[in-house]
């Protein structure tokens, strides 16, 4: 997943739910992902790729923002309709033949629950961009200036308010920066 696919993903989020797009904002998502699933994004698009010898599937965390359970169960409790309303695009529903014989994609609610979302979350990119956004609209505290200075304080906002479950701090000064390389133009 590219800047500019987190860039697109919140413009939709922004368009439809008034949900704010920041460089701030779009720079710590970017830096989240690369800290969670350790460059992994760049091979996720390609067929020979293997998430489980990479390590997906094996602990309690799923999809590039490494979600666990917990998360998706606080967005349920606290976002619910935002987030009902992209799980049914992404998780529940079935395919219903119509008179002409094609099939039509209708939301099934009794299909989604917190363990649904969170299983298609490591496979729906798109979506755990949406998710790992609303979770961080669920903070009050406000994202730190995108800035180099800004290292240190995005490095602990990202500790207490995402949870990571093996934060790894150095390795975040170089994807901060890289972070920042890659936001430059927003």
């Amino acid at each position: 997943m590219k800047v500019t696919d987190i860039v697109d993903t919140l413009e939709a989020l922004k368009k439809e739910n008034g949900v704010e797009v920041t460089r701030k904002a779009v720079a710590l998502l970017y830096a989240i992902m690369y800290q969670e699933s350790g460059g992994v994004l760049e091979s996720y698009q390609n067929p020979s790729f293997s998430l489980k010898r990479h390590g997906y599937g094996k602990g309690p965390a799923r999809g590039l923002w490494h979600f666990e359970i917990v998360s998706v169960r606080d967005l349920l409790q606290h976002r619910y309709e935002i987030t009902m309303k992209y799980s049914r695009k992404y998780v529940g529903g079935t395919m219903t033949e119509t008179e002409k014989g094609s099939g039509i994609w209708l939301p099934d609610d009794s299909l989604i629950t917190a363990e649904s979302i969170w299983a298609t979350l490591q496979w729906e990119p798109i979506f755990a961009c949406l998710l790992a956004r609303l979770k961080l609209t669920r903070i009050p505290e406000h994202i730190p200036e995108a800035t180099i200075e800004n290292t240190e304080a995005m490095w602990v906002y990202y500790v207490n308010h995402w949870k990571p479950g093996k934060p790894n701090k150095e390795t975040w000064a170089g994807i901060w920066l890289k972070a920042l390389k890659n936001t430059q133009y927003l």
